[in-house]
């Protein structure tokens, strides 16, 4: 009896590691909204950091551990900032500005090439509920926060 019990074990382990393996970068999570502005859908995504700069009038600055949403990209739907949908398809302005049009949690899939976007593997767009989005952009450049 142990032995069968075993084997299904190890059958089972088999198949779960036989399982295809998701390609290209992982989501993040963040912040998004999303708004008309002269025709077009402009989107700002924030990421949570842990650790707050305070500027202090004498000395250097100062940093410490509070989390915080900072800034992370702005961008217009279709030129800098992809949106999909659960299945896979490119979300349309009406969805994107529904979902988004209050702050709300998203995923979000950075590139790291402007020659080849990202394109989110289907296994992370299969996580989101339906209604929801998930945003791709082209990681933006370093820049020291403005204070």
């Amino acid at each position: 009896m142990l032995s069968c019990c075993v084997l299904v074990v190890f059958q089972g382990a088999a198949l779960f590691a036989q399982a295809p393996v998701p390609k290209g970068e992982r989501p993040q999570f963040g912040l998004a909204s999303a708004r008309e502005e002269d025709g077009a859908v402009r989107i700002e995504v924030f990421e949570l950091r842990d650790i707050a700069r305070v500027k202090m009038p004498v000395g250097g600055d100062v940093f410490i551990e509070q989390r915080h949403w900072l800034e992370l990209t702005r961008g217009t739907l279709g030129k800098d900032i992809r949106a999909y949908k659960p299945d896979g398809t490119r979300a349309g302005r009406v969805q994107v500005l529904s979902a988004l049009a209050k702050p709300r949690g998203v995923v979000y899939f950075l590139g790291y090439d402007k020659a080849k976007p990202i394109e989110p593997d289907p296994f992370f767009l299969g996580l989101l509920k339906e209604g929801s989005i998930a945003l791709a952009f082209d990681r933006p450049e370093l820049a020291m926060p403005q204070p």
